[in-house]
This record gives C-alpha cells, sequence and structure tokens, in this order.
C-alpha cells in the first residue's frame, strides 16, 4: 500500500523555565502569529504545556517555512506559495503583494 503525505508541519518547541512562565504564550494564544525581530512571520502558535518531570513550560509553533523538497512546483516554502498564488490570483495586501 503507497504512503500519502497530506500535511507535513515542521514544529519548534520553545523551552521556558518555571521562574521564566511569565514569557510563555498563554493558553488561548493558539493561533497567534510569531515573528522575528524584522516582523516577518516565522509560524504559528498552537500549544501551550507544562512539563513537571523537568519543571518548564513549552509553547509549540507551526513553522511557515517546511523542511523538506516538495513536488508540483512547491519548494516548502509555504510563505513564498502563498505570495506566488495571491499573485496568480491577482490580489492584493499590504506586505505580501502589494502595488
Amino acid at each position: 500500500m503507497p504512503l500519502n503525505i497530506l500535511t507535513q508541519h515542521s514544529t519548534l518547541y520553545t523551552r521556558i523555565e518555571k521562574n521564566e512562565k511569565h514569557n510563555a504564550l498563554d493558553s488561548g494564544s493558539s493561533g497567534s502569529m510569531v515573528i522575528d525581530s524584522s516582523f516577518n512571520l516565522v509560524g504559528i502558535n498552537y500549544l501551550l504545556t507544562e512539563d513537571s518531570e523537568h519543571n518548564t513550560t513549552t509553547n509549540a509553533i507551526n513553522l511557515i517555512q517546511g523542511q523538506g523538497d516538495y513536488k508540483n512546483k512547491n519548494d516548502g516554502n509555504i510563505l513564498e506559495n502563498v505570495i506566488k498564488k495571491l499573485k496568480s490570483d491577482n490580489l492584493h495586501t499590504i506586505k505580501l503583494n502589494p502595488n
């Protein structure tokens, strides 16, 4: 039976020490955009969990850029592929496909 991968996500997990818990994205923040210091979209936050064994808190972030090669002209960079789609459909946004 052939194996088909329908979705592939790269995930970044943070490690937040218990005394730094105030730095974690709290419950209810799922779907929040994660940006870098240049305000570029890095990913989407989707999980807050606590690890009592290691006394840490963790946020999980789905990264926008995948780590593999893809067929059908998709290079794994979801953001670049979204921009291509916006341009092909002649849609404009303030940052991704400005006039």
